[in-house]
């Protein structure tokens, strides 16, 4: 989902397979992409996505992937019509190609890649492949003022397509760096040539002089890469120079530059030689980077920070034709080791470095900072970005100028000059009038005559590398001028706002205009109409173009506010009386009053308010919102409250108390209830009434009754009954255990008894039965015989709940 402008010539997220790379997973795949931003950075007029199916803009190889941050290396640049030209690398064997260029297809395992898209990235104008059948990566480019491109970088191919007559045609091993110079539109190589030794070898930067020739730096870990007589060396360093006859036949100088200790030390993240031919590095070295360590690199007397814990970034200069070192210098923490996660910064063409930094790893706050800078403290828990930039002044005269208040003015027009350039000494003005020149540093000058002037300020410096330089400007005055102005007429709808605009602006020529109407829409009607249909304040302005007249044209602003309609909004509710409301007002408005009505006689006022229903009923709650501010004025919102009747819930007990025994009736008469729920105080609910029950054992229970309406209201009422533990000892005096089911078993009359024993003789005095539980009787029968017709005995004992002694002796009568 990165954004693409519209028309882009790629729109669409090509990568599907996912690597990892120093230890960052990218699970989707890698693709280009190529994006201008708007110089305030607020549009994106141009973007696209560029690649194939694999992984695009990655240096995915080991042998070219060297340094720490190595995969993320590339290059894009503008070439003189404001077009992209961009250097990669894929290992996508379908990344987009068009037809006439050096390398239709990928030729090993990752390959370099050479592409310009239009401006606007709607069109791509030419892309080729670059390598061999090993790997490669493009890490620089260049464009000559002829219009053709260099590119430079590292390959483990064996068959670059040199040229003929170049220092090195045949790959040397390892790997090697490597520079091109190819047609402006990729169709062809105008000289190639690889750079390197048997031992590992790589490009990373190409530049070029005022006279368009071509040097390069980069690593090497071979004592034997080449040393031309009479400039500045130091043997067996891991860093090199050349400059190349323009052919790439030789070398016009080729240096090492670093401690001598046999090992890389910096890996370099820009590169630049001035107009003066002075030659600019900047790089970084230490414990995060593979190999190396910036201790024992040569500083000068001037350095900024002339010590090093060996985890540092270096900034050096060196003298036209490398004859010399005029400048080098350490720059970080005395702890932290400082180091680029991926990419490169860059030299301006005056030798000001702007270099970002990995800083303060470990928390810590040593990467040097100045008085004043967005932060001198490194937030992070680990590290952060520090950002510096440093002018190393280095380079000759050079000459800049600005004009205030501006390059466009009526008559008398006071021109005040800005003199921005650099080392001069001296400075000559010209104003193009015909008037004696100055020799202030920032004159002031008046331009009585109306017409186009050519200024000039030529800065000068003998002793400089180039003298002198001259830079120019344009100031153009007129004598008319053009005034904007319109009357304004508006409608409010409420729904929307209608305006209607007339043009009254004093044109000197044929002038041309522009409405702004401040809500996304323009017009270049003379006398148009706009309807707003969004609330909000919008700055209306007319753009008047007037080229013949002295300001050039003239621009007039107005404030429309469109005020938003009020809206009223409240919920009601419902339950059961007495109701406790208290509304939710959603109403919307810009500075609203609110008053309320109830419905039934009570008011309040307020934003929020609440109320208590006490009468059963359907009430009408209204809202009236006043807002003066607003299209409508106010508003109002009903809304309907319900009010349910509650039922009353009574309760009787018959008898209130008594012994456990006896049954209780409970009721009451509970109007407006349509459900009626008992609770017996026992655990036991019961429904309905009136509900009758026998408790099983003594005590104070606590029974409630629960009355429901059809609204689901709710009412309920207690009462306690006492059941008091009554005890009773007795028997029938006959029975008849005959089978017919009356009156077959001898069964106590007993309540609450403990300790229960019952003995039963004949008349000869003989126990035929006897039991210890009052649930268990006699059948009339003795050791299975019935037992004949006749009087018997009873005895029975037990002790009452009451605590109490019972005792029962009777004659009992066995009937058949």
């Amino acid at each position: 989902n990165f954004p693409v402008s519209p028309g882009a010539w790629d729109d669409g997220f090509s990568a599907g397979a996912g690597v990892t790379v120093t230890g960052v997973n990218f699970p989707l795949g890698t693709d280009i992409y190529v994006c201008r931003l708007s110089a305030d950075g607020s549009a994106l007029p141009a973007s696209t996505y560029i690649g194939g199916v694999s992984n695009d803009g990655l240096n995915l190889a080991a042998s070219t992937s060297f340094n720490y941050g190595d995969h993320a290396r590339g290059e894009i640049i503008l070439d003189t019509e404001g077009r992209p030209v961009v250097g990669s690398c894929t290992i996508s064997s379908d990344f987009p190609v068009t037809s006439g260029v050096l390398q239709a297809s990928i030729g090993g395992s990752q390959d370099g890649v050479l592409f310009r898209l239009s401006k606007d990235c709607s069109s791509l104008e030419w892309s080729t492949f670059f390598g061999g059948s090993n790997s490669e990566g493009v890490y620089s480019l260049k464009l000559e003022e002829s219009g053709s491109l260099i590119a430079s970088g590292g390959t483990t191919s064996n068959d670059l397509p040199t040229t003929a007559g170049v220092i090195l045609p045949a790959y040397s091993g390892a790997a090697d760096g490597y520079v091109l110079r190819a047609t402006g539109n990729g169709s062809g190589i105008l000289h190639c040539t690889y750079l390197g030794t048997p031992n590992y070898d790589q490009v990373y930067f190409a530049a070029l002089d005022q006279d368009g020739d071509v040097y390069v730096t980069g690593q090497t870990r071979s004592a034997a890469f080449p040393i031309t007589a009479g400039v500045y060396s130091v043997p067996g360093s891991g860093q090199f120079i050349v400059k190349l006859l323009p052919d790439f036949s030789n070398y016009e100088f080729s240096t090492l530059y670093g401690s001598g200790s046999g090992e890389i030390n910096i890996s370099p993240t820009a590169f630049l030689v001035d107009i003066c031919e002075n030659i600019y590095v900047s790089g970084w070295g230490g414990i995060t980077n593979t190999f190396g360590t910036t201790t024992g690199m040569p500083v000068t007397a001037d350095a900024l920070k002339p010590g090093t814990d060996g985890s540092d970034f270096y900034f050096t200069v060196f003298s036209a034709d490398m004859t010399s070192l005029q400048f080098a210098s350490f720059y970080g923490g005395n702890t932290s080791r400082e180091h680029v996660d991926g990419g490169t910064s860059r030299f301006d063409n005056n030798g000001v470095i702007y270099q970002a930094v990995c800083a303060g790893c470990g928390s810590n706050d040593d990467f040097p900072t100045t008085i004043g800078a967005v932060s001198q403290t490194n937030n992070s828990f680990n590290c952060n970005l520090g950002v510096a930039k440093i002018a190393l002044d280095f380079t000759g005269v050079s000459a800049a100028l600005d004009v205030e208040p501006a390059f466009i003015g009526c008559l008398p027009l006071t021109a005040n000059f800005i003199n921005n350039s650099s080392a001069g000494a001296t400075y000559t003005w010209i104003f193009g009038d015909g008037s004696p020149g100055s020799s202030d540093f920032e004159p002031t000058h008046i331009y009585t005559a109306a017409g186009v002037f050519t200024v000039q300020l030529i800065a000068s410096d003998p002793a400089s590398c180039n003298l002198s330089d001259t830079a120019f400007l344009t100031v153009t005055v007129h004598e008319d001028s053009t005034l904007a102005s319109f009357d304004l007429l508006e409608t409010d709808y409420c729904d929307s706002l209608v305006v209607e605009l007339s043009n009254t602006s004093f044109t000197v020529g044929s002038a041309s205009f522009f409405w702004n109407f401040g809500d996304g829409t323009f017009s270049t009607e003379n006398n148009p109409r706009h309807v707003y249909l969004l609330p909000g304040t919008y700055t209306l302005q007319l753009i008047v173009s007037d080229p013949v007249s002295c300001n050039g044209g003239d621009t007039l602003s107005a404030s429309v506010t469109v005020a938003p309609r009020a809206v009223a909004d409240v919920t009601g509710g419902s339950g059961c009386a007495p109701l406790f409301l208290d509304p939710v007002n959603s109403s919307s408005g810009l500075s609203p009053t609110y008053a309320w009505d109830f419905g039934d006689g009570f008011t309040a006022t307020g934003p929020t308010a609440s109320h208590t229903y006490d009468v059963p009923g359907t009430y009408s709650l209204s809202l009236f919102m006043s807002d003066p501010a607003s299209c409508n004025n106010g508003d109002t919102a009903t809304a309907l409250v319900e009010v349910f009747e509650t039922p009353t819930a009574t309760i009787t007990a018959t008898p209130p108390s008594g012994s456990f025994y006896q049954i209780v009736e409970f009721s009451g008469p509970n109007p407006g209830a349509s459900e009626i729920i008992w609770d017996l105080g026992n655990g036991v609910t019961a429904f309905g009434t009136p509900v009758n029950y026998q408790y099983s054992e003594p005590g104070e229970y606590t029974v409630c009754v629960t009355v429901i309406s059809e609204a689901d209201c709710r009412d309920t009422a207690c009462l306690v009954v006492r059941l008091d533990a009554d005890s009773e000892l007795a028997f029938p005096n006959a029975f008849s255990p005959n089978g017919d089911g009356v009156n077959d078993e001898l069964l106590p009359f007993n309540w609450g008894l403990e300790g229960y024993f019952l003995r039963i003789y004949n008349r000869w005095g003989e126990v035929v039965f006897e039991s210890t539980d009052p649930d268990i009787g006699w059948d009339g029968s003795y050791k299975g015989k019935p037992q004949e017709v006749g009087m018997y005995k009873l005895t029975a004992t037990g002790r009452g709940l009451d605590g109490l002694d019972y005792t029962a002796v009777s004659d009992l009568f066995l009937v058949r």
